[in-house]
């Protein structure tokens, strides 16, 4: 039996029902027949060639070795046979037929292996042999075997080991152990035993949520669930009577569970069983007594658990006794002989025999096979009717009164349907079963061989292989088709193999080690697929000597049967047919590997004749080969067409959804060559070869094209490509195609290429102007440039031509799927080769005209011959079977949720609301969709911003689309200053922020698809929430949110108005702005009200076959067709489910904030299903229109503006070329788009890194253009990329930009660019590292003033050609970043700046949002030292805003339960991956408490260090840690500090303390009322400088400033006490001498920095482990798989024995960048997994190269930068006085152009400290750290020969420049490639020679030895690859570098 849905149930509810324990040195009653599938899936043995018995044998011997060492003493109790009343046919022929199906669809499915729907069919023979080999005490139950099992377990006091799920319900002592969660692998406790880790139910667990329950209510509730015997139908008149009660207090999930809790509930509240059982029947009136006998049968066997018996079973015969509680009669009541029975018992008798005895029914196996022919089954129906007849003589003649006392009732398969026979019995008397046991051995096998009509010489063969051999025999006669000579020798090998070899490998190893390879499982490719005729041929001999294994049980075994796993390997047996077929000589082969004159070869050749002496004869398989060719050659049109169709099925059944991968293997290839050579054609062919044999079909891809391919492409050109395409230059072909396949095999070899183009490769006919063309000469009107390409070049490897044309034909329809048509034009008098001919028909000219084009004929190639468009209907029941398998291979949740037969009921449910579509092909159902017009339209507008759809709704007059004055209850905020109104013009994605603290976790489930009940049922328990959240969000205080102006495909959406941080104006100017206040309360969001009709239909449930999956959009013409009334589709999706087909085509729905609903939600439009698209210039007429388009646009004055200058004169005011053009849908303006010549291309080049996406040289300066503006219809948005395709091939460019320019830019630039609606098919660029120049020495060789020209910076997106039919990766998961400090920000560009990515829900979580947000202001951004990791220009040019929404507060809470962030312990976040970067921030130093009056010191003051203030802080008390802290700081000090005489206090010792003290000053604070208060050190050396010199420099400088500094003391009181207080008058320090007292007006604390308390508590609430900071391991993961964290927040495990070495040491943009690599693993389909071990498992910290740099200016406009290697700082004293550390060079005075460079051991830069008081360039000098010194220009040699007075003045040098360039670093890499690898295969590389010579020296290279170095290298062409090398760098980077010499110039 089992219980409908319980295994689901306890699965989800896990933690709650099982417990972990240990098995060991115990009895187990294991359930056998859930056992054998169980090691057979565990441990992955395959199923899919018909069984690899040898793998099965192994893992069964493997499990129970494992339980032997834990001293697990199993007790196999496995099923007898089925009852003869029939109470489970419909559920043995339900399943018999699902498996059927299932197995038809899995069998050719690539991966998919049928692992319980189709066993192996001797799978149970092999069981029970291995049992009994390994002396496994086992037994079979008379009939089902959970009873005995359960009795047996109870009797002997153990636990029992199954999965069947009516254990949930049986009362078991010791309770039931689930096999699916056993580990199999062997632990050892410490110092003690050995175990296997498993999980343990007891019904108690369950009863504990429902104490009412006892055992026999619980058995009805298990009941009442359905199991084998009691169905839906009979409990469905229960359901629809009483309504199930919902229970909110157990803590399961109420909508996967909802039936399990509402049953358990009701019988919970009965508490009586006689009450419930008497309710249950109540509502029955004609079936009651039949309802009462099932219950109460099936409840009297989970209840019935005890036995009457006092013996101690410890014998077999014991166990037989137990369980033969029963006397066994057959169908019509005869006593079945004792003998049968015992063996059956003692599990020596095939349960089928007995079955038919009993039941007069058969249900025969499924197996894999070939399922277009006849059952392999139908081999062995003579045999199987010998045995049938055997056991009708048992029966009584004179109680037959119907057909089925007469035969046995047979299910076996018929085509892919299962149908029911009825095998007479024969008048032949073969044997009495009654008399059989007393017949001798002889008389027996005399019987089984006259049946099977097989006689041979017996005495010369292993009496083993008798049964083997006699079934090979009957195999022959029988089978059909008729197996051939190469079949029977497979199977010898075979026998040979698993036979012989396997039992002396050490004899036979040659042998074994030639053998080997065909048990490797098969690797297949587009074309070859599985051959399941091999399988099939195969299959009948199992099928026969299983039947054999029947009538050697009923003849009480004469004959001994072989294991299965000693002579079949369904596996082997495939892969050696197959590579036989492909042998010249079969017998040489097998010569081969047996190998001649030996042992093994005579043993085949003996086998051989035994089985030809028999009288058999054996087809030669060439012979059987050649007269199906005759055939072919006859009716060659139709093989022709079948060969095409085979093809095309193989490519579909095995296309590879990522990145479009598609395999083709040679032995399809080979079948095109055969069949190209005997066709004949008109056109002229190229000769092909047919590709060499071999072992394993070839594995080919295709891919896109990359640059890298043109010289693999040029060598596949042939004499006649230049004739068809003309001469092409490869590169540029690929850099503009609008789309570029290359076939390669596994080795990377190109093997064929084609370059596809939106116009025609005719010089005489425009880009933007060939559908005239083409529409004048032939009758093609139906391509247009949206659905039709051309094919300008196509090149292929000869032997493979044939199929790779039409493997990229397909793969172009297929990637591609609104492309129909694919054109190719060729010169007149010349024919497309072969490989095209047979893809390309000619098209005929219109008629009428006698004369086509001057020079050309033109080809057309249509879709549907390749990848067509998919026939929708409407459904039918009957497309269950069909439709079943594709659902059960994507989720196993449907059936689990809603029933077997889930789908034939929702499709029965069909009506006027409610309509279920099917997806054909061929006659099979291969998709599904279920749409409703069921929405609640209300609760969508609630949770989406919906406005551009008229929230779904029909428009009426009562709509309320504004808001009006009378809901403006909430007061208005205060009106914004001038400068804090300019910064809210900055934009982020849609902000989500939920603002109610109870709320449900996301259980999602990831299928496509969502019921209505799921989705929009339940509305009013989902409207509460909502109105919950909305009122709480009305009273909550305000936490800073911005969300950016949504401008999806045209539409503006305005957004709430927050406030945002100041702008810090420079110093005297009175604008500076003050603080908004973070009191202030946000405005209740306005929601539109609308009362028309609902527009909207839902798709409930989809699926589809992935062979179709991109032809999705064709569901969507019949969706509309049947709600002709329907503007609409929508559907909603999981965050974590990755978008797929369908979804590419909809419109994503923007989530309003507070959304409550865990989807996300995406549109289709009635009108996307128009196609006639048609982009054109603007004229005069076409204003209105736009006007109409943009009407509700902001910046529409803009646009139109453009418009009617194009309009006028085509060009801007400058002369700059414009262009306007509008996309029309019958009629109808759809989209606009405005662009410009793109006249800065030179500065875009040298600023941002465009050619990581183009070869720049391959583009005209005319062919860039800039996007100013393009708004779109939201219906139309999935054609936006094809609209800005057809406007770049109209304006003739190829490369197109977009700039994003910061909040903080004038107004006009930020008018002239509208918000584009598609910025996320762009790819953002990033910045390049500028070059500082010294113009006044390089004078004419500097660049360009295009390049040096200052221009604000801005946010690059680019999109060219060949991106534009490049899909990007789209992640919906809500990943939420913590903190926007260094690593976060580091992290956050890594991800979005991956191009073929694409994030929609990246959320940061900060106090005062992303930096760079306001203008660069020098007293701000000085105010506190820099990192040197981002400049406020790099945040501008990274533009992360446009990609994040951005939350702002503190992180104050985290819920991992329910997976949300709390915010200013307010709002929630809901996240599915979290990022933790919040850094450390400066703390509010707490007052130690000492009485300064009675002078204490420091040492007597009891005060903890670590102590943190959680008071109230004083409102002059400052901590600075960022941009917006400086700010608000500098505004204080401006406006209430520099006015007053009172003085200032620094608290602290840190480079902050000292850029604070000089901020002040510049604020014109003297330096007299400026106190520097350091508190004692921690360590011997200097924790800001490492070097006393500078420091004491520094101090001196800080003196002659008048600041006064104070040592050595730490805070007492404030105010004289260490309570709260208002405002700082005057501080208190103690020090170990006496105590100091200064009036302060100001406080700055400076002193510590540490993990914010807000941030602490949250982590450490979560449970998070924290060891003073968060503990991650190697890869950034905490103790939640979902939560990573890195920067100073962190450190390591201490496993990791580093405590001391943390992130705060190294780099921090390092650690990001590390940190987004390790994240993107998840998402990013293109990473390879790493091959090395994890660090994790070495313990080792990830070791980072970037240097940790610090730059600040001191009082006096001092400027002072240090760089230094990552890692822990070794005291300067202790560092110098090691012999490893190198040498110092120092130029200039400290006072004065200080530069101090340390040279390690290696001669490279690692330490560089700047003292000076001119401007350091910190950029240019951070890229000399880690450089050779020889790379320096001799550095150290001329250093000494005092040649270099000031360093700074010799790096500004002339020669330095390329050193700063920012792919310097690329060519050190590409050079130091060239040195490492071997010029060729016999020589050296200079690394080797190089090694080599130090290790023969064991010091340096001599003078002598580089002489000959250079020599060497000189000679072998390695100096010239790197001249070469390093001249292309400078003439590829010469605008950068003009300065440089190249070849050429003189």
């Amino acid at each position: 039996m089992g219980i409908k849905g319980f295994t689901f149930f306890i699965d989800n509810n896990s933690d709650l029902f099982l417990k972990q324990v240990h098995l060991h040195d115990t009895t187990i009653i294991i359930d056998g027949n859930n056992l054998m599938y169980f090691i057979y899936r565990r441990y992955g043995v395959s199923t899919k060639y018909g069984g690899d018995y040898c793998d099965y044998k192994e893992a069964i011997e493997m499990f129970f070795a494992a339980l032997k060492e834990c001293k697990v003493t199993p007790i196999i109790l496995m099923d007898g046979c089925y009852n003869n009343d029939d109470s489970k046919l419909r559920t043995c022929v339900r399943r018999h037929e699902e498996k059927l199906k299932i197995c038809c669809a899995r069998t050719f499915s690539k991966g998919k292996e049928p692992f319980q729907e189709a066993i192996p069919l001797l799978m149970v023979q092999e069981f029970k042999e291995s049992l009994k080999r390994n002396g496994i005490l086992n037994l079979a139950s008379r009939f089902e075997a959970d009873d005995d099992i359960a009795k047996l377990a109870n009797f002997l006091d153990c636990p029992v080991l199954s999965n069947d799920s009516d254990f949930y319900v049986y009362k078991l002592k010791k309770g039931f152990l689930i096999l699916d969660y056993l580990d199999i692998n062997v632990s050892k406790q410490k110092n003690s035993y050995k175990y296997l880790s498993a999980c343990m139910y007891e019904s108690d667990s369950l009863i504990k949520f429902f104490p009412n329950l006892d055992a026999k209510l619980l058995a009805l509730g298990g009941t009442m669930h359905e199991n084998d015997y009691i169905t839906y139908s009979d409990l469905e008149t229960i359901f629809r009577t009483y309504r199930l009660p919902r229970n909110n207090d157990v803590p399961f999930n109420k909508r996967l569970h909802g039936k399990t809790i509402g049953i358990f509930t009701w019988l919970n509240e009965i508490g009586n069983f006689d009450e419930a059982f008497k309710r249950i029947l109540e509502p029955f009136r004609a079936d009651k007594d039949v309802l009462r006998e099932k219950l109460r049968k099936c409840i009297d066997r989970y209840t019935d658990t005890t036995v009457n018996c006092s013996t101690t079973l410890n014998l077999q015969e014991d166990l037989k006794q137990f369980c033969n509680c029963c006397e066994v009669n057959s169908y019509l009541g005869t006593k079945i002989p004792d003998w049968l029975i015992d063996r059956l018992m003692g599990n020596s008798c095939d349960v089928n025999v007995v079955n038919a005895l009993i039941s007069h029914r058969i249900f025969l196996p499924i197996q894999i096979e070939n399922f277009n022919e006849e059952s392999a089954h139908n081999v062995s129906f003579e045999l199987r009717k010998i045995v049938y007849s055997i056991l009708l003589q048992l029966e009584d003649s004179e109680k037959r009164k119907k057909k089925k006392d007469y035969c046995i009732e047979e299910y076996n398969r018929a085509g892919k349907n299962q149908k029911k026979y009825f095998i007479e019995k024969e008048d032949v008397n073969y044997a009495n079963l009654e008399k059989i046991d007393k017949m001798s051995i002889g008389e027996r096998k005399e019987i089984f061989l006259n049946i099977l009509t097989s006689k041979f010489d017996e005495s010369m063969v292993d009496v083993n292989l008798l049964a083997v051999l006699y079934a090979i025999i009957y195999w022959i006669r029988n089978s059909n088709p008729k197996v051939t000579e190469l079949h029977v020798y497979t199977v010898l090998v075979c026998l040979i193999r698993y036979y012989y070899i396997s039992f002396d490998l050490e004899t036979y190893n040659i042998s074994y080690e030639r053998l080997k390879k065909y048990e490797e499982t098969p690797k297949f490719s587009a074309a070859n697929t599985f051959h399941a005729e091999i399988v099939h041929s195969f299959a009948q001999l199992q099928s026969v000597y299983f039947v054999s294994s029947w009538l050697n049980d009923l003849l009480d075994r004469p004959i001994q049967f072989i294991e299965p796993s000693k002579f079949l390997s369904g596996t082997f047996l495939y892969n050696l047919f197959l590579d036989l077929t492909r042998r010249a000589g079969p017998i040489s082969a097998i010569e081969h590997l047996l190998i001649v004159d030996s042992q093994l070869y005579q043993k085949f050749h003996y086998l051989k004749t035994i089985i030809l002496s028999s009288g058999v004869e054996l087809i030669d398989y060439s012979s059987k080969n050649k007269k199906k060719s005759k055939k072919r050659s006859k009716g060659q049109t139709n093989e022709n067409k079948s060969l095409e169709e085979e093809e095309s099925e193989a490519s579909s059944e095995n296309t590879e959804k990522q990145d479009n991968d598609c395999h083709i293997s040679t032995d399809l290839l080979s079948k095109k060559m055969e069949r190209q050579n005997t066709n004949t054609s008109p056109m002229p062919r190229s000769p092909s070869k047919r590709p060499k044999s071999c072992d394993m079909p070839e594995i080919i891809n295709a891919r896109r094209t990359e640059s890298l391919d043109a010289p693999a492409i040029l060598k596949l050109v042939q004499p006649n490509t230049e004739s068809l395409f003309g001469r092409v230059n490869v590169v540029n072909l690929i850099e503009k195609a609008s789309l570029a396949v290359t076939l390669c095999n596994d080795k990377e070899e190109v093997l064929g290429h084609a370059s596809f183009y939106d116009y025609p490769n005719l010089e005489e006919v425009t880009v933007n102007g060939w559908e005239s063309w083409l529409w004048k000469y032939y009758e093609l009107e139906k391509c247009t440039a949206l659905n039709t390409v051309y094919l300008h070049f196509f090149v292929s490897k000869g032997d493979y031509s044939h199929g790779c044309a039409e493997e990229i034909i397909r793969t172009m329809f297929n990637a591609v799927p609104s492309i129909h048509y694919c054109l190719l034009c060729v010169p007149i008098g010349v024919f497309p080769d072969a490989s095209l001919s047979e893809i390309f028909e000619e098209v005929k000219l219109r008629d009428g005209l006698n004369k086509g084009p001057d020079n050309c004929a033109l080809f057309i190639c249509y879709r549907h011959q390749h990848v067509p468009v998919l026939h929708i209907r409407k459904a039918r029941v009957e497309d269950h079977d069909d439709l079943t398998p594709i659902f059960n291979r994507q989720t196993e949740v449907l059936k689990h949720t809603y029933g077997d037969f889930f789908l034939a009921e929702l499709i029965e449910a069909q009506d006027d609301k409610m309509k279920c579509l099917v997806a054909e092909v061929e006659g099979t159902a291969v998709g599904f969709l279920s749409v409703s017009e069921d929405v609640n339209v209300k609760l969508l507008n609630e949770c989406f911003e919906l406005g551009p759809y008229y929230g779904f709704c029909k428009r009426t007059d009562k709509d309320i689309l504004e808001e009006t004055a009378e809901k403006t209850a909430t007061p208005q905020p205060e009106p914004e200053p001038e400068e804090i109104r300019r910064l809210s013009t900055t934009s982020s994605k849609n902000s989500k922020v939920f603002g109610k603290k109870d709320e449900v976790t996301d259980e999602e489930i990831k299928i496509r698809r969502k019921t209505t009940d799921d989705l929009f049922g339940e509305e009013e328990e989902v409207q509460n929430d909502l109105e919950s959240a909305r009122s709480e969000a009305s009273d909550r205080q305000s936490i800073k949110v911005r969300k950016r102006y949504i401008h999806n495909s045209g539409i503006e959406q305005k957004s709430l108005k927050f406030y945002y941080p100041p702008k810090a104006e420079p110093v005297h100017v009175p604008k500076t702005p003050k603080p908004a206040s973070l009191e202030a309360n946000l405005r209740k969001r306005f929601l539109p009200t609308y009362y028309g009709e609902n527009l909207a239909v839902c798709i409930q449930l989809f699926c589809i076959d992935e062979r179709y999956e991109m032809r999705s959009g064709d569901f969507m013409y019949k969706v509309f067709e049947f709600y002709p009334n329907k503007e609409f589709c929508i559907i909603t999706v999981p965050h974590m489910v990755p978008e797929f087909p369908m979804l590419q085509l909809c419109s994503r729905a923007i989530p309003r904030s507070g959304s409550i609903l865990p989807q996300e939600l995406y549109i289709f439009s009635r009108s996307g299903l128009l196609n006639n698209l048609k982009v054109s210039h603007c004229i005069a007429t076409d204003i209105p229109k736009i006007q109409k388009l943009v009407d509700n646009l902001a910046l529409q004055n803009s646009m139109m503006k453009d418009v009617k200058q194009y309009v006028d004169a085509h060009r801007d005011a400058d002369g700059t070329k414009l262009g306007a053009y509008i996309a029309t849908i019958n009629d109808s303006v759809i989209a606009l788009a405005i662009i410009r010549n793109e006249e800065n291309i030179e500065y875009i080049r040298s600023h941002y890194n465009i050619e990581d996406f183009i070869y720049f040289n391959q583009h005209a300066r005319r062919e860039h253009v800039r996007i100013h503006h393009f708004a779109c219809n939201p219906a139309f948005k999935h054609l936006s990329k094809h609209i800005l395709k057809e406007v770049m091939r109209l304006f003739n460019v190829t490369s197109s930009y977009y700039y994003i320019y910061p909040p903080f830019c004038d107004e006009e630039k930020l008018n002239s660019f509208s918000l584009v609606g598609i910025m996320s098919d762009f790819v953002p660029v990033r910045g390049r590292r500028q070059i500082e120049y010294n113009l006044d020495i390089l004078g004419k060789n500097a660049p360009s003033e295009r390049i040096l020209e200052a221009k604000e910076p801005f946010g690059l997106l680019h999109l060219n050609r060949k991106l534009m039919l490049e899909p990007k990766v789209t992640i919906n998961a809500r990943i939420v970043v913590i903190g926007a400090s260094d690593t976060s920000i580091s992290f956050l560009e890594t991800l979005l700046f991956c191009p073929h990515l694409k994030f929609n829900n990246i959320t940061v979580i900060s106090p005062h949002g992303l930096p760079g947000e306001l203008s660069s202001e020098q007293l701000r951004d000085s105010f506190l030292s820099s990192s040197g990791c981002y400049s406020t220009d790099d945040h501008c040019r990274m533009s992360l805003r446009s990609w994040c929404n951005i939350v702002y507060g503190k992180m104050t809470k985290i819920d991992r339960r329910k997976k949300l962030v709390w915010v200013n312990g307010q709002f929630a976040v809901p996240y599915d991956h979290m990022v933790v970067g919040t850094g450390t921030q400066y703390q509010v130093p707490a007052p130690n408490g000492a009485h300064v009056e009675s002078l204490a010191t420091s040492e007597e003051a009891q005060f903890d260090k670590d102590r943190r203030w959680d008071g109230i802080i004083p409102r002059n008390l400052f901590t600075v840690n960022d941009y917006y802290e400086s700010a608000v700081a500098l505004y204080w000090l401006d406006n209430f500090f520099v006015g007053t005489r009172s003085n200032a206090v620094i608290y602290g010792y840190s480079l902050d303390s000292l850029t604070c003290i000089r901020s002040m000053m510049e604020l014109g604070v003297d330096g007299n009322r400026i106190h520097l208060v350091i508190p004692p050190k921690d360590g011997t050396s200097s924790m800001c400088f490492n070097n006393p010199q500078v420091e004491n420099a520094v101090f001196f400088n800080l003196s002659a400033q008048g600041v006064t500094v104070h040592r050595d003391y730490i805070l007492a009181l404030w105010n004289d006490t260490v309570d709260e207080i208002e405002e700082i008058q005057k501080v208190s320090f103690t020090s170990n001498r006496k105590p100091l007292e200064l009036e302060a007006g100001v406080f700055f604390s400076f002193h510590r920095k540490d993990v914010d308390y807000e941030a602490f508590r949250s982590l450490n609430d979560a449970c998070l482990v924290y060891d003073g900071r968060l503990v991650i391991d190697g890869e950034f993961h905490t103790n939640d798989c979902t939560i990573r964290a890195a920067g100073p927040v962190t450190k390591y495990q201490r496993a990791f024995q580093a405590d001391d070495l943390t992130h705060a040491e190294f780099n921090s943009k390092e650690v990001g960048t590390q940190l987004a690599h390790s994240f993107l693993t998840l998402f990013d389909p293109t990473l390879d997994p790493d091959s090395e071990p994890a660090q994790d498992v070495l313990k080792l910290v990830p070791m980072y190269k970037q240097p940790r740099m610090e730059s600040a200016i001191f009082p006096g406009y001092v400027y002072y930068l240090r760089m230094r290697k990552p890692g822990i700082e070794c005291p300067i004293e202790v560092a110098q006085s090691q012999k490893n550390y190198g040498r110092v060079l120092t130029t200039g005075e400290l006072t004065e152009n200080y530069c101090s460079l340390h040279i390690n051991q290696y001669g490279t830069i690692e330490t560089i400290t700047c003292l000076s008081k001119s401007p350091l360039s910190t950029t240019m000098l951070s890229c000399l750290y880690g450089l050779h010194e020889r790379l320096l220009n001799n550095l150290v040699s001329r250093f000494d020969e005092k040649l270099i007075p000031d360093l700074y003045e010799y790096f500004k040098e002339t020669w330095a420049v390329s050193i700063y360039h920012d792919r310097f670093t690329d060519l050190r890499d590409e050079i130091r490639e060239l040195l490492s690898n071997r010029p060729k295969i016999d020589i050296e590389s200079v690394e080797e020679r190089v090694r080599m010579l130090i290790s023969e020296e064991e010091d340096a290279l001599g003078p002598k030895q580089r002489r000959s170095l250079l020599n060497e290298m000189d000679k072998n062409g390695t100096k010239k690859a790197v001249d070469t090398r390093l001249l292309s760098f400078l003439t590829y980077n010469h605008y950068h570098l003009p300065m440089y010499a190249r070849p050429g110039m003189l």
